[in-house]
C-alpha cells in the first residue's frame, strides 16, 4: 500500500473515530455488536477495514426511467442520470442503491450522475429508455432495460470524446441488499467473463423480520477487461473516495458487516468507449454458475435480442386494451401502471418505486440497521409500499381501458389481506406488497373503496359476488361502527370529519347495498337496507355537519376538515387544525374554516350529489381561489392552502388534483382542457408523471391512473366514478 493511501485512511479514521465519540446521530448512527466485531477484528489483510461505514442517504425519488419486463421479477429506476435502486424479486424490497461510471481523462475525472445533462425518452410500447447526455468535449449514450429470461438489468454505453486518447473507466456499485441499510457484503470475484462484483445481505443473525429476511445474490459485470477492482466502506474508504484521491486502487477485495461499495476499473485507448453492465440476481443455492452463465449469455446478446422479446411482451399487453393509440402518455401510464405490480404478489401495486422521508425529504436517510433489522418502529420504505387507497383508484384506472384481470388481481389482494381481529373488517394505512402492515392508522376511505371495486367488478362479470360476500360484509360493518369518524383523512394528518372520506364511506355502504340486494344469491335484504339507510342519513347530514356557517371565507362552504369536540360536529364551532406540513416559519395551527381542499369534488365525481348544488358550487369557487398555483406547467392545486408537503418545504400542485377538478368540470359541463394539458406539461418527454410541479416523488401510480381516468371520463363524456350498470370494455 502506498503511503499516500495509508495517510488517506488514517486521515478517515480519525474522522471516524471522532464521530462515533461526539456524534452518533450524525453520520455514523449504528454500532455493531460484539459477535461480528469478534469476527472483524480476526478479518484476513484483504478484508476492508472500516466497518459499518456512514449510514447513506437513498437517491432522490424524481426518477428519469422506471422499467422491468412483463414477466421477470426485476425493477429499476434512473435517477440523477444513473442507474439508482434496483428491486427484486418483490418490488418492495430494494438490491442495490445505486452502480454508475465515473472516467478519468487526463487531468479531470468524469461521473456520470452529475456531469451531463440529459434528455430521457422511452421506447414505444416498453420500458426501454435511451439516455443522451452532452458534457464538455464529450458525449454519452446509454440504453437501460431488464432482460424477459433472466432477472437481469443491462445498460448499453457509448461515449464519444472529441479526441482519442488513454483513460480509465470506473463501474461503482453500492448494494442495499434486502432493503436493508448496512450489513452487506460486496465481495470480487473472478468470473467466466473477468472479475465482478458478487453482492448480498451477510450481516444474518436470524432475527429479521420478513421484509428484510437474505434470500438472494447479485453480480455487477461489465463487458471491459478489467485492469482492477477494489471494494471499502461508504464514507471511510469507498472506491468512489480513493478514485477521487487518485489513489485507486484499493488493496481490498472484500468488505463486510456494513454499507459497501465495490468499483471496477478498465484501462481504455482511443475517441469512444462502448461497454455494457449487468447486474443479475438470483436466489438459487447454486448462485455462482447460475449467474456467471447468464451473464455470460446477456454479453453475447445483441440489442435487438435482449430489447425485442421486451417489446412483443408489452405489445401483446397493449393489444387488448382500449384507450387512445396517439396518445404516448396513456400508453406510458397504462405501462407504468402495470409494472408497479409486484409479481409474485398480483393485485400488490405501489405507491412509486422511490424512497424519499415522510414527511417529505428529498434524501431520505437510511435508517439505523440494528433497528431496521430487528424491526423497531418501522422502517421507512418510502413510497415502496401498497396505500388501498391509492389502490382503488389504480384497480378503476385498469377498469377503464379494459384491463379487467388486474383489477381482479387487486380485488383478490384486498380479500386476502383485510384485516381481521383489531380493526375487524379494515385495511392496514399501508402495507408490504405481501400484505404485511406497515403503517397502521384507520382511514375511512380506504375501507370504502376495496367494496366500490368489488361491486364495479361484479357490475362487469369480472367476478362472483359470493367470492367476496365475507370482505364486503365485513368492510361495510366496520363503516357502520367507526364512521363517520376517521382517524385520518386522505393525506393522512388529521382526524374529524372529512367530507372526502365521509364521500368514500357512503360510496362503500351504497355499493355494499347494492350487492347485497342482488337476485339469485344468499343475501341479506335487511343488511342492505341497513347500509342504504346509513348511507342516505350521512348524506342528508352533510350539511349540517360540515357545511361552514359564518367562517373565513363566509357561509355555506366545505372546509378540508370538521374536527369537532366532545360535543360533535358543529360547523359554526371553529376550532383550531394543525397543519402537519407547513412552511418555515408559519404558524402550524390554523382555524379549521380556513383551511380548504378538493376532497368535496369525491360528492360531485361519484355522482353522490348535483354537480351544480350551490353549496358545492361555492365550495368550488373558493377552491379555485384560494388553493390553486400558478406554475410553469400552468394551473395546478395544492393538496390544501397552507399546504407545505414536498421539496423544501414549501409545497407543490399534484397532478392529480388536476385530474379531480377535471372530471368535476366535465360533470359541470364547463371546459376541462387546462387540467389536462397541466398534467400533460408536467409529465417528463419520456411519459412519467410525478407527484407535485416541483422536485417530488417520480412516477407516482396515482398520478397515473387519474389520467387515464380523467381521459376515460372525456371519452365517456361523464366522470367514470360514477358506478353504471354496463361499462364499455
Amino acid at each position: 500500500m502506498s503511503k499516500s493511501l495509508l495517510s488517506l485512511l488514517a486521515c478517515v479514521g480519525v474522522i471516524f473515530s471522532v464521530v462515533n465519540a461526539f456524534g452518533q446521530t450524525l453520520e455514523y448512527s449504528y454500532n455493531l455488536p460484539p459477535s461480528i466485531q469478534k469476527k472483524l477484528n480476526n478479518q484476513p489483510s484483504n478484508f476492508a477495514p472500516g466497518a459499518p461505514g456512514k449510514i447513506g442517504d437513498w437517491n432522490r425519488p424524481d426518477k428519469d426511467a422506471f422499467g422491468t419486463t412483463y414477466s421477470t421479477p426485476v425493477w429499476f429506476t434512473v435517477s440523477e442520470g444513473a442507474l439508482s435502486e434496483v428491486y427484486y424479486p418483490r418490488i418492495d424490497r430494494a438490491q442495490t442503491r445505486n452502480t454508475f461510471l465515473m472516467i478519468k481523462d487526463g487531468n479531470r475525472l468524469i461521473d456520470e450522475r452529475f456531469d451531463f445533462k440529459y434528455t430521457t425518452v422511452r421506447e414505444p410500447a416498453s420500458l426501454v429508455y435511451t439516455m443522451i447526455g452532452a458534457g464538455p468535449g464529450v458525449k454519452i449514450y446509454k440504453t437501460y432495460t431488464a432482460h424477459t429470461e433472466y432477472s437481469a438489468v443491462i445498460v448499453d454505453y457509448r461515449i464519444d470524446f472529441h479526441s482519442a486518447g488513454e483513460r480509465t473507466v470506473y463501474l461503482v456499485h453500492n448494494p442495499a441488499a434486502e432493503s436493508t441499510p448496512g450489513g452487506d457484503t460486496v465481495q470480487v470475484v473472478d468470473a467466466l467473463f473477468g472479475k465482478a462484483l458478487l453482492n448480498f445481505q451477510g450481516d444474518v443473525r436470524g432475527d429479521e423480520p420478513n421484509t428484510f429476511k437474505p434470500f438472494s445474490k447479485h453480480i455487477v459485470a461489465w463487458s471491459l477487461p478489467s485492469s482492477s477492482a477494489g471494494v471499502g466502506f461508504e464514507g471511510v474508504n469507498a472506491p468512489d473516495q480513493i478514485i477521487r484521491s487518485g489513489q485507486w486502487p484499493t488493496p481490498w477485495d472484500r468488505a463486510e458487516f456494513g454499507n459497501v461499495e465495490g468499483a471496477l476499473s478498465a484501462e481504455q485507448n482511443g475517441k469512444s468507449i462502448e461497454a455494457r453492465v449487468v447486474i443479475a440476481f438470483t436466489e438459487d443455492a447454486n448462485w455462482r454458475s447460475q449467474l456467471e452463465s447468464q451473464v455470460a449469455s446477456i454479453f453475447k446478446e445483441s440489442y435487438a435480442q435482449i430489447v425485442k422479446p421486451q417489446i412483443n411482451e408489452w405489445s401483446r399487453y397493449l393489444s387488448g386494451l382500449v384507450y387512445d393509440r396517439s396518445d404516448s402518455l396513456a400508453e406510458s401510464s397504462i405501462l407504468v401502471l402495470k409494472a408497479s405490480e409486484d409479481k409474485r404478489n398480483p393485485g400488490a401495486l405501489i405507491a412509486a418505486p422511490a424512497k424519499p422521508g415522510i414527511p417529505w425529504e428529498l434524501g431520505m436517510t437510511e435508517q439505523d440497521y440494528e433497528s431496521s433489522r430487528r424491526h423497531i418502529g418501522d422502517s421507512n420504505g418510502g413510497y415502496t409500499r401498497v396505500w388501498p387507497r391509492d389502490l382503488y383508484h389504480k384497480a378503476l384506472s385498469f377498469i377503464s381501458v379494459g384491463d379487467l384481470r388486474t383489477a381482479v388481481n387487486v380485488a383478490q389482494w384486498f380479500k386476502r389481506v383485510q384485516l381481521r381481529g383489531h380493526r375487524n373488517g379494515a385495511w392496514a394505512q399501508n402495507m408490504w406488497v405481501d400484505g404485511n402492515p406497515s403503517w397502521q392508522a384507520f382511514q375511512l376511505d380506504q375501507v370504502g373503496f376495496p367494496i366500490v371495486l368489488v361491486s364495479r367488478l361484479v357490475e362487469l362479470g369480472a367476478i362472483r359476488y359470493s367470492d367476496y360476500r365475507d370482505m364486503v360484509i365485513r368492510a361495510a360493518e366496520f363503516i357502520l361502527v367507526a364512521g363517520p369518524n376517521t382517524d385520518q383523512e386522505r393525506w393522512e394528518e388529521n382526524r374529524g370529519l372529512s367530507p372526502n372520506s365521509l364521500a368514500a364511506a357512503v360510496e362503500g355502504l351504497k355499493a355494499a347495498a347494492w350487492l347485497e340486494a342482488q337476485p339469485g344469491l344468499t343475501t341479506d335484504p335487511t343488511a342492505s337496507d341497513a347500509y342504504l339507510n346509513r348511507a342516505t342519513e350521512w348524506t342528508t347530514k352533510l350539511k349540517d355537519w360540515a357545511l361552514i356557517k359564518n367562517g373565513y371565507y363566509g357561509d355555506n362552504y366545505f372546509a378540508r376538515m370538521e374536527v369537532g369536540d366532545s360535543n360533535g360536529w358543529n360547523p359554526r364551532d371553529h376550532h383550531m387544525i394543525f397543519i402537519h406540513n407547513k412552511r418555515p416559519g408559519e404558524t402550524a395551527y390554523y382555524r379549521e374554516d380556513r383551511v380548504l381542499d378538493g376532497g368535496f369534488l369525491e360528492w360531485i365525481m361519484a355522482g353522490l350529489v348535483s354537480p351544480f348544488d350551490p353549496d358545492f358550487t361555492n365550495t368550488l369557487n373558493l377552491y379555485d381561489r384560494h388553493v390553486s398555483k400558478s406554475t410553469r406547467y400552468g394551473v395546478g392545486y395544492y393538496r390544501y392552502n397552507f399546504d407545505a408537503y414536498g421539496e423544501n418545504h414549501i409545497g407543490g400542485a399534484w397532478p392529480l388534483l388536476s385530474a379531480e377538478r377535471g372530471i368535476a368540470a366535465i360533470e359541470r359541463k364547463e371546459d376541462y382542457r387546462a387540467h389536462l394539458q397541466f398534467i400533460a406539461n408536467i409529465a417528463t418527454p419520456a411519459g412519467l408523471i410525478g407527484e407535485q410541479d416541483t422536485v417530488a416523488v417520480r412516477p407516482l401510480g396515482w398520478s397515473h391512473g387519474a389520467y387515464l381516468l380523467f381521459k376515460r371520463s372525456i371519452a365517456d363524456g361523464r366522470s367514470f366514478y360514477i358506478p353504471r350498470r354496463e361499462i364499455k370494455r
